[in-house]
C-alpha cells in the first residue's frame, strides 16, 4: 500500500474499498496489480488510475464473462474503458470494459471516453472522499470533472449515494 495507503483506507469499513495507482504511491493506493484485481472482485468501491483501454483496466472483459461483481461503484483514471467508438463494431460491442462491468453487477461507472493522460490532481482518489462526505454520485462526479475536464462519463444513477455500511 502507498504511503498515505491508511489514510483513505481507514475511512472505508474493511474490504470496502478497492484502490490502485501505479503512477503515485503517495496517494494511498496499493501499488500490487494482483491485490487490487483480488480486491477488485469483492469490493463496494473501486479506484483505478493506470493504463487502460476499450476492453480493460484491472482485468480483461473477457474474464468477467463467468463472474458477477459486487453492487458496486467503479471509478477509473484509465484510457478509453467507456469508449463506445470501439463498440460500433460489433465483434467488439460485448468486450467494452464499462459495459461488460455493469452487466456483471456494477451499479455505476466512471470512465474515459478516450485518453485520460495522468496527472497528480487526477490521481487522487477524489471521487471516493466525496462519496465519504455524503455526496452523490452526480455530485462527486460533477466536482471531478470541473477539476480534471476530459471525456468522462457517469453510467449509473447520478442520485446514488454509495454507501452501503
Amino acid at each position: 500500500m502507498g504511503e498515505g495507503g491508511s489514510n483513505i483506507y481507514n475511512k472505508f469499513p474493511d474490504g470496502v474499498y478497492s484502490c490502485y495507482s501505479y503512477y503515485d504511491q503517495n496517494v494511498g493506493c496499493d501499488t500490487n496489480r494482483e491485490i487490487t484485481k483480488n480486491s477488485y472482485y469483492n469490493s463496494y468501491f473501486t479506484f483505478y488510475s493506470d493504463h487502460g483501454s476499450y476492453n480493460w483496466a484491472f482485468v480483461h472483459s473477457s474474464e468477467l464473462s463467468n463472474r458477477y461483481l459486487q453492487p458496486k461503484t467503479i471509478i477509473t483514471m484509465a484510457c478509453s474503458t467507456c469508449d463506445f467508438t470501439f463498440a460500433k463494431d460489433a465483434s467488439n460491442s460485448g468486450a467494452l470494459f464499462c459495459m461488460q462491468n455493469l452487466r456483471k453487477g456494477v451499479l455505476a461507472y466512471i470512465g474515459a471516453q478516450s485518453v485520460a493522460l495522468a496527472t497528480p490532481k487526477a490521481n487522487v482518489p477524489l471521487v471516493p472522499l466525496l462519496i465519504l462526505e455524503k455526496k452523490t454520485l452526480g455530485e462527486a462526479f460533477h466536482i471531478y470533472n470541473h477539476i480534471w475536464p476530459v471525456y468522462f462519463v457517469l453510467i449509473g444513477d447520478p442520485t446514488l449515494r454509495p454507501i452501503f455500511w
